[in-house]
């Protein structure tokens, strides 16, 4: 199990949910969204193997 990749996934969840909290720019929420679905299709591909 890649720790590294698990410890990506919860930063970049929590900072995704901050940033919806905090109202921040649509942009930036959207850019944090893809940042976070590509180190979770990441994580899904290392469990399919």
């Amino acid at each position: 199990m890649n720790y590294k990749l698990e410890l990506l996934i919860i930063r970049n969840r929590a900072k995704l949910e901050q940033m919806i909290k905090n109202g921040s720019d649509y942009n930036k929420i959207v850019k944090q969204s893809q940042r976070l679905d590509r180190y979770l299709n990441l994580k899904m591909r290392e469990l399919v193997k």
